[in-house]
């Protein structure tokens, strides 16, 4: 940590020397009776560069980091006459407050509408709209900077979007879909200035929208709308960039607009991976495009490849009861894979009335992987002792395809408030993989050695599709209520061609291992007849229903290819109720019911040994399972135009009866095998969770901001080894806090820290550890001094636990330095430093009902990337 010392003292040394040759400049602009304007736009144009602000809901503002003593100040607001003052400060100040500049009222100015104040946020039932002029970001920033400003909003180290708790899920551009709704990709690129509006929209589906009543858990949509007269243009940005041990990264991103025409371009080509020799590309296209008042669409097209060389190794630690297994392993792997999508979509509405909507995606992947693994295991039980170490060889390929479609129709009773809605989708995919698995190993059980060696040759056809039918019927039964009625049917068809081959110990010709082959066969076909409730009353948001699912699972499972069939019949039943004190405070309840099916592979009596110490074998009497889940959950929170607070608090029980789970055996004998799987039905489990977060007002100044968040939960599961089943109960929290500091074109700071408990028992004499911990911190900061100069470092430290205290495990970090230049900072240079305590490995931590696993990524070592980016942009009328 003393490391990362040094570099704030850089970054606050950088500051104390721009302050020793600057200055701090405010004032207060006000009308002609001294009422406060907010906001007005204030604009300093000097010899060096121009700043801008916004006044404050008091009237002032406030320029930081001054420079020249001469100046012109031009104050202007709709409505309003603006005002020019040419200023000369004295030279011997640091700190200056200029005399109250008033604004008269331009009595010329006629539009029939007068705004006079810009509105920073404005709040609809379902969306939340931010003005971006109250929010001003530094010249040549993008929609993220915007973000970071927003009251309500968080963006965390990795790009997430978060509002409530809850992470943006898709981002649209004036209400369409930008690249397939990717949200890093649109606010990393889009730039800042071409913005008006920024709408964080609560979607409930489109039931909801239909009807009007909305329930359940809607999921966050950001949409970006653009400035009407940033419509027509053009504007993207170059990057390109090399330096040492052979890294390059060069991204394009272009975009054209025309009304509501938008095409868009990216393409990037690099090897900027600290974790390995990784060289990748990738592009893509998207076209969107309104063409009558009745038709829109949308196309996305992308493709990308890599070719990933790493290194790693493990250790997990897994309990049960009187028996201990620790397996350690060293990897190496060489990959390539590659991937085409695309993916449209097209709208007709004839009238107000109807909608036919159509989407369809297609894909083809391809891959290949080499592994070789060193590994060793102890596995060790009352009076026994078994030893494994040895090394695997693995090369395997894959080729798959996929097509997707789905057509959406929905259908308004122009006379009353009757609504229809119905949809079809179908699904098919292809995919052929190969393997070729050799391992050779030395085991030693009670003192006695013997080697074994293990060789499989594995290929599969596999084949899927998918059909599925649904349609809804909306009866009105008074102007916020509706009777639902809906029919939902899914068939699919799957079959596995699995050919296992093992070498002849004499010829070494392939021979076909028939226990290991098989044709699998699979039918599904299932129906769902629904009856509900829709409805609002007063406060209240209500939706109940009953599901009645009959079905059948029918195909050829054993490998005697007997046909095997298995019925069954469900009722799911289902509400979901909101009580809304009022836009800002509202409680909701959901409970519903479901039943759990067994995939094909639980299911067919076959042995896969595609990893030959760890097989796996289908159960084909396994009953499906079913889970209840009941939940309870309050939202409240205080949306200021320039403040924020929220606090949300949800508890929820889940059980499931039949639970489907797995039965570990470790062979106490001398063959290879480390851990054979098969699946049975348990008991009963069940999980009860508590989830929280908060976030306070912001404070000193309103630069600072605190947000946390946090869950618990109580699991009781049921493990069975050797056929021997336990019930298990585990404890786990998780606990994490985000810090930020902003002062606008200042400093940026963000501190991120998470903390991680569990705590296992099993019913039974264990020897599992107490406590597993894990935690992490992360500090990500920028600083802007001298103008155009930004220093930028992501410090990364995390610590592991097996039972004992936290240890800390070798901390990361990365710094940039970028010069920004021409107008409107459109060019960057960038000189960034990675991996700058030259770790050779990065560690992590997971943890499971039964143990903990800690996984180590080698790192290539220090380096440097020098890089030029370049913005450009055009608009039209």
């Amino acid at each position: 940590m003393w490391k990362a010392c040094i570099i704030l003292l850089i970054g606050f040394g950088f500051q104390r020397l721009q302050a020793q040759d600057s200055y701090n400049l405010s004032g207060k602009v006000t009308d002609s009776i001294s009422t406060p304007l907010y906001p007005s736009t204030v604009r300093l144009i000097s010899g060096q560069d121009t700043l801008n602000a916004l006044t404050r809901e008091d009237g002032s503002f406030a320029f930081k980091t001054v420079h020249d003593r001469k100046f012109h100040l031009l104050i202007t607001m709709k409505g309003y006459q603006s005002v020019d003052r040419s200023i000369t400060v004295p030279g011997n100040q640091r700190s200056i407050q200029l005399a109250t500049l008033v604004l008269r009222t331009d009595y010329s100015d006629l539009d029939p509408v007068i705004i006079t104040r810009v509105r920073p946020v404005t709040i609809a039932d379902d969306t939340v709209s931010y003005n971006t002029a109250a929010f001003p970001v530094r010249d040549g920033s993008e929609v993220e900077d915007i973000l970071k400003r927003l009251p309500g909003v968080e963006v965390d180290m990795d790009g997430n979007v978060i509002v409530q708790g809850k992470k943006i899920a898709k981002v649209l551009v004036d209400g369409k879909e930008f690249f397939g709704g990717d949200v890093l990709l649109a606010i990393r690129n889009l730039p800042a200035d071409v913005v008006s509006k920024l709408q964080v929209i609560d979607d409930y589906g489109d039931q909801a929208r239909l009807t009007g009543v909305k329930s359940g858990d809607p999921a966050k949509v950001l949409n970006i709308v653009l400035k009407p007269d940033k419509r027509n243009g053009e504007f993207g940005r170059i990057e390109a960039g090399g330096g040492n041990q052979g890294k390059y990264a060069d991204n394009t991103f272009a975009n054209a607009f025309r009304g509501e025409r938008q095409i868009s371009l990216n393409a990037g080509l690099s090897n900027n991976n600290p974790a390995g020799n990784d060289p990748a590309h990738n592009g893509g296209i998207n076209y969107a495009d309104k063409w009558t008042s009745h038709w829109d669409g949308s196309i996305n097209w992308n493709t990308g490849a890599q070719s990933p060389h790493s290194a790693g190794s493990s250790l997990e630690e897994n309990y049960y009861s009187g028996e201990q297994l620790e397996q350690t392993q060293s990897n190496q792997n060489s990959s390539h894979s590659s991937f085409n999508n695309m993916n449209t979509r097209l709208t007709y509405k004839p009238d107000n009335y109807s909608t036919l909507r159509l989407t369809a995606s297609v894909g083809l992947q391809k891959s290949n992987n080499q592994a070789t693994n060193n590994f060793t295991s102890l596995e060790q039980d009352s009076g026994y002792t078994k030893s494994t170490s040895g090394q695997s060889n693995n090369s395997s390929q894959s080729t798959g395809q996929n097509l997707n479609s789905n057509l959406y129709y929905e259908q308004l009773s122009p006379h009353s408030r009757r609504r229809f809605s119905a949809q079809i989708s179908f699904g098919a995919n292809n995919n052929d993989q190969y393997s070729n698995n050799l391992s050779t190993a030395t085991i030693v059980t009670d003192s006695v050695f013997s080697n074994s060696l293990l060789h499989y040759q594995i290929t599969n056809k596999a084949q899927n599709t998918n059909f599925n039918l649904n349609a809804t019927y909306f009866l009105p039964l008074s102007r916020i209520s509706f009777l639902e009625l809906g029919y939902r049917e899914q068939s699919s068809h799957s079959r596995n061609n699995i050919l296992t081959r093992q070498p002849d110990s004499i010829t070494s010709s392939l021979v076909t291992i028939d226990s290991l082959s098989q044709k699998q066969v699979l039918h599904s076909f299932s129906q769902d007849f629904h009856v509900g409730y829709t409805g609002k009353l007063d406060h209240l948001e209500l939706s109940a229903g009953l599901d009645a699912q009959p079905g059948q699972l029918q195909g050829t499972v054993d490998t005697k290819s007997d046909v095997t069939s298995y019925f069954y019949f469900s009722l799911a039943p289902n509400l979901q109720a909101t009580w809304n004190f009022d836009k800002s405070h509202k409680l909701e309840l959901n409970y519903n019911g479901s039943p759990n099916l067994p995939s094909l592979q639980q299911l067919a009596p076959f042995t896969n040994m595609t990893n030959p110490q760890y097989p796996i074998t289908g159960n084909p009497n396994l009953k499906q399972a079913y889970t209840n889940n009941i939940s309870l959950h309050y939202e409240q929170s205080a949306l200021h135009p320039t403040q924020f607070s929220g606090f949300g608090l949800g508890i929820g029980y889940t059980s499931t009866i039949h639970t489907i789970i797995q039965d570990l055996t470790l062979p106490k004998d001398s063959s290879q095998v480390i851990q054979a799987t098969t699946y049975l039905n348990a008991g009963t489990t069940n999980n009860l969770h508590v989830d929280y977060h908060f976030t306070l007002p912001a404070f000193l100044n309103k630069h600072f901001r605190i947000t946390a968040y946090g869950n618990f939960s109580s699991n009781h599961a049921i493990t069975m080894t050797d056929s021997l089943q336990y019930n298990t109960r585990s404890w786990t929290w998780n606990q994490g806090l985000h810090l930020q500091l902003l002062v606008p074109d200042r400093i940026e700071t963000n501190l991120e820290a998470t903390y991680y408990l569990t705590h296992s028992s099993f019913s039974a004499s264990g020897s599992l550890p107490g406590l597993i911990k894990a935690a992490s911190i992360s500090l990500n900061s920028k600083y802007h001094f001298f103008i155009h100069w930004i220093l930028n470092y992501q410090l990364s430290q995390l610590y592991t636990s097996n039972g004992n205290k936290l240890q800390p495990v070798p901390a990361t970090l990365t710094a940039s330095l970028q010069r920004q230049f021409l107008r409107h900072n459109k060019g960057t240079i960038s000189l960034t430093g990675y991996n700058l305590f030259n770790q050779s490995a990065r560690v992590e931590q997971s943890s499971s009902p039964t143990g903990y696993t800690q996984t180590a990524s080698m790192l290539t070592g220090r380096y440097f990337l020098i890089s030029f980016t370049l913005k450009f942009n055009k608009f039209r009328k």
